[in-house]
Parts: C-alpha cells; structure tokens; sequence
C-alpha cells in the first residue's frame, strides 16, 4: 500500500509540473473560446506565439499593422482598414490541419492580442484570414477580404512571426472614351488586395488579387481652367462623373465617363472605397474638342 501511495503521488507533481510549463512568461494573454489546441505527450516539445494587432483606425490614413514579434517597432505589415475579426489555423506543411485542430480568433475592437500555445516543435503553417464582419463565423467567406501565410520551424518557448495581412489598393486609369460613351473621358476603375513586403527573414508576400463587387465612391477635389479667355472660373460643379457611386463587377473592376461643361481645364478626381478611409486620386486634362467647320463663300444655301 505505501509503495502504491508513493506512486500516485509521484504522478500528481509529475501533472502539475506539466500543466506549468509555459504559463509563466508573464506576458498578456487573451485566450479565445474559439481556441483549440492538442494536449502533446511532452510539453517541452512545443513552442507558442503570441499575435498582437493594432487594428485599424477610421479616422487615420495609414497602413495598420499585425506581428507577433515584442517590440512594436518590428511592427511592419497593413490590414485592410476594415478589418473586423482575424481567423488563424496553425496547419501542418504539407496543409493539413492537426487533431485537434489549433485555430484562435481575434475580434474587433475588444481583442488586440492572442496567445496560440502547445505548437508541435515542427515546420508548420501560420494561416490568417481577414473578414470585414465582427461575427464569429470564420465559414463566411462572402466577407473575406485577404489570406496570408507563412511558414514556421517552430522551436520550445516564444517563436517569431510576420504576416502581411495586405490593404486595398485603388487603381485609376485615363482612357480615352469610346464611340458610345458620350462624353470627354472615361477612367477605368480596379480594385485589389497588395501585399507589402515583409522585412527580416518571413515568407515572401503573397501576389495581389482582385476584390469584387464592392463599390467606389467619386468625387471632383479641384478644377482649374487652362484656356485664354479672361474671366473665366470654374466650379467644382462644372465636372460631371457618371456614375458617382460605381459598383464594381466580379473581377474588382468598373468605368465611370467624365464630362466638362467648360473646356480645356484640368481636373482631379478622388475615389474613395465606400466606407473606408481607402482613397486615390486621378488627374485629367480635357482639352476643347469644338469641331470648326469652314465653309467656302458662295456655298450657303
């Protein structure tokens, strides 16, 4: 009886000294309910990181940021600027998820950091999904608005990782307008997800993809006339876009015709991503296209 007595007693410190390992690092941790790691043989074969997020600010025009490095200098990659919920799966190298699953979730605003523990000491890959919804339903992919990924050799104790979550990017260009169009210009509108380019040693930035059906709002920011009569100042007004509101089709990509009432001018367009903070901007010159036609003496009728 003593030697059994011994032995289960030998087993409870054995347990509490496993349970112990890691949780003293002192660092912040917000553990999601949605949070589900596998329970390792060996503790000291797995590793953790912890992700910290600055969420982006409706009122600040700059590239957020996302890193599970300590030092927020080292903070170097953008999320889009509505960004609601940031969904990650720790999945093995060859993509497959492990049993358990190990996933974390972080919402807006009330999350800004999530520990991921008990990661098997192994190459592995750190997805993160960005959803422009606070709801926690990662499956919702209508909303999903950037992937990205990188992989990891994850080492015992606290490992390092950069994940460039992208941002919008608007791209405007002149065209000349066709027969139909009916007007003076047209700019071909698209938008898209790029990557910035992580510094240090992560993974190379995944390639930019289009962002469909959402819409781009426009705007006249400033007009100047360019012509030789005197007396001449035109507003805003004078430049029509149609449309101002421009939905975008299924490739990220749409066409809005600009028309002046006062000619030649010079002209910039501002297009904002409808409820962001997302903005580029277009210069155009229309010149006075009047056709003048001279008709010999004597041939009027």
């Amino acid at each position: 009886m003593k030697n059994y007595f011994i032995l289960a007693l030998l087993l409870i410190i054995c347990s509490l000294i496993i349970s112990s390992c890691g949780g003293g690092d002192g660092d912040k941790v917000i553990q999601l309910s949605t949070l589900s790691t596998p329970t390792p043989t060996n503790p000291s074969q797995t590793g953790y990181i912890i992700i910290k997020v600055k969420w982006p600010q409706s009122n600040i025009s700059e590239n957020e940021v996302i890193s599970s490095y300590e030092e927020e200098k080292d903070l170097i990659a953008s999320m889009p600027s509505d960004a609601k919920l940031i969904y990650f799966d720790i999945i093995d190298i060859n993509g497959n998820p492990f049993s358990p699953s190990i996933n974390a979730m972080i919402l807006y605003p009330q999350n800004d950091e999530v520990k991921i523990d008990l990661i098997p000491c192994a190459k592995v890959i750190v997805r993160a999904k960005t959803y422009d919804t606070d709801s926690a339903d990662p499956t919702l992919t209508s909303h999903l608005i950037s992937i990205a990924e990188q992989k990891v050799e994850i080492k015992a104790g606290y490992n390092k990782v950069d994940l460039a979550l992208g941002d919008y990017q608007i791209s405007l260009t002149p065209a000349t307008p066709g027969p139909s169009d009916n007007c003076d210009s047209v700019i071909n509108t698209n938008l898209s997800i790029v990557y910035p380019t992580p510094t240090g040693t992560p993974a190379p930035a995944p390639s930019s993809h289009p962002v469909e059906n959402r819409q781009i709002n426009f705007a006249v920011e400033s007009i100047k006339y360019i012509g030789t009569e005197p007396g001449i100042t035109p507003k805003l007004e004078d430049i029509v876009i149609e449309p101002t509101q421009l939905p975008l089709d299924g490739t990220g990509a749409g066409k809005v015709k600009v028309t002046a009432k006062i000619k030649p001018i010079k002209t910039t367009i501002k297009a904002t991503l409808d409820g962001t903070n997302v903005t580029n901007t277009c210069n155009l010159e229309i010149k006075d296209t009047t056709l003048l036609i001279f008709i010999p003496k004597g041939n009027l009728k």
